[in-house]
This record gives C-alpha cells, structure tokens and sequence, in this order.
C-alpha cells in the first residue's frame, strides 16, 4: 500500500480570508455612513430674544445692543419697542377674545432686543455678559433646524 499524504490543515489561509473579509466589510461601513451624511451636523439658526426689564434705560439698552452686535458680527439686530409688542399683543388679544382689557398698556410691555445667527453650534459664553446684565429680565433662544423648520428651545 501506497501512503498518502495527509491534508495540510493550515490555519493561515482561512484566518487570512476571515481577516480580509472584516476589513472590508468596516471599510464598506464606513463608507456608506460618511456618504449618507452621517457626520454631517446640520446648520441651524438660532435666534436670541434678550427681554429687558421694565425700568431699564436707553443706555443700558444701547449697551446690550453694542454688546451683541459684538458678540455676533455681521448680523443684524433687531429692537422691538414697547409700542410694537403691545400692538402686536392687542391684535391677538382682540382676535382671541374680541376686547382688550384696559388695564394693558404699551407701557406695561418689555423692550426686546433680537438677533439670529446661523452655524452648527452656538457659542454660549458670547452670551455669558448679556444675560447677567441688571438690565436682562431674561433670553429666549429658539433654534431652528434649517432643513426641517423644527423650532426647540435652547439654554447656555
């Protein structure tokens, strides 16, 4: 009788097949992530409404408004008087519930400063001076996704 030898047996070429198959296959992952827009962070916009305070001045007014304007160059700033919330808040009271009670007035509204800035993040500590000021009674800041039009509340 003729002896034959044994089959080889080796390890190396299935570990091989096995190693090449994992390295592709994350490399395929990876991949296909990246191209969906995995890492993508959206821009969105965010707008910063500061509410003054009743008694607060022109001067501190003018302050914040140069403050921000720093804060976020380029964008423009907005002031809504006293008169055109109240207007604006007469119209839907009246809308609402057809009267306006006398009792409300423009001098009873606050004084609003608003600016909106556009980015994948928001630097709070830009804001950090702004609403510590005596003059502050508080910021709203609405973000708003740009691709869906989604609005949420955001806080520093």
């Amino acid at each position: 009788m003729i002896d034959t030898p044994a089959p080889s047996r080796s390890w190396r070429l299935p570990a091989l097949i096995a190693g090449l198959s994992m390295l592709a296959g994350s490399a395929l992952t990876v991949a296909v992530l990246l191209l969906g827009g995995w890492r993508h962070v959206p821009v969105q916009r965010f707008d910063m409404t500061v509410v003054l305070k009743k008694e607060a001045t022109a001067q501190q007014r003018d302050a914040l408004g140069a403050a921000l304007r720093a804060a976020f160059p380029g964008e423009a700033l907005r002031v809504r008087t006293k008169e055109e919330i109240f207007e604006a808040f007469r119209t839907w009271m009246v809308g609402e519930t057809g009267e306006l009670p006398a009792s409300e007035t423009a001098d009873a509204m606050q004084e609003q400063l608003i600016i909106s800035t556009s980015g994948r993040s928001l630097d709070c500590d830009a804001l950090k001076g702004i609403s510590d000021d005596t003059a502050v009674d508080r910021l709203d800041i609405t973000r708003t996704d740009t691709g869906t039009g989604r609005e949420s509340g955001y806080s520093c």
